[in-house]
C-alpha cells in the first residue's frame, strides 16, 4: 500500500492558513491578506492531488479493497472540508470589505 502524508499535510496546512487569516482579520482587525487565503485554497487542491496520485498507485498495485472504500467517503469528505475552507475565506473577505468602507 503506497501511503503518504502529502494530502494530510495539504489539508492540514490549508486549515492553518485559514486559521491565521480569521486571526488576523477577526482578533488584530488587520486587513485580509488575500496571498493567505489563495495559499490556503492551492494547499487545499494539492492535497486533493495527492489523494488521487494515491488512487492511482493503488490501482496498479491492485489493492481494490482500499480503493472501493476510500471512493465511498471521498466525494462528502472533500465537499465538506472544501466549503469549510472556501466558506470562511468568502466570510474574511466579507468581513474585511465591510470594516473598510
Amino acid at each position: 500500500m503506497d501511503w503518504n502524508i502529502g494530502w494530510v499535510f495539504g489539508i492540514g496546512c490549508s486549515y492553518f492558513l485559514t486559521i491565521v487569516n480569521c486571526y488576523f482579520v477577526l482578533v488584530k482587525k488587520a486587513k485580509y491578506n488575500y496571498i493567505i487565503g489563495v495559499s490556503g485554497i492551492a494547499f487545499f487542491s494539492v492535497a486533493l492531488l495527492e489523494k488521487l496520485r494515491m488512487f492511482s498507485q493503488w490501482i496498479e498495485d491492485g489493492e481494490v479493497g482500499m480503493l472501493t472504500h476510500a471512493l465511498q467517503n471521498l466525494p462528502v469528505q472533500f465537499t465538506i472540508r472544501f466549503l469549510i475552507v472556501v466558506g470562511i475565506t468568502a466570510l474574511l473577505i466579507i468581513i474585511d470589505l465591510h470594516r473598510t468602507k
